[in-house]
């Protein structure tokens, strides 16, 4: 977990929201399992990205 939060700090992020256990405790499974589906979504774009990047020559 510590390997993350500094994740967030190196990109500018010292406080986000992701972190925040009261928002949380907040959520339903269902809510979870959502914010799982998107987090694999965007990770997937991510490389999706830098895969298109790196066969762009510059």
């Amino acid at each position: 977990m510590k390997e993350v939060i500094e994740l967030f700090k190196e990109k500018g992020l010292e406080d986000p929201f992701i972190l925040q256990l009261e928002k949380w405790e907040k959520l339903s499974q269902e809510d979870l399992q959502e914010l799982t589906n998107h987090f694999n979504w965007v990770v997937y774009k991510a490389r999706q990205k830098r895969k298109c990047n790196q066969l762009t020559p510059e």
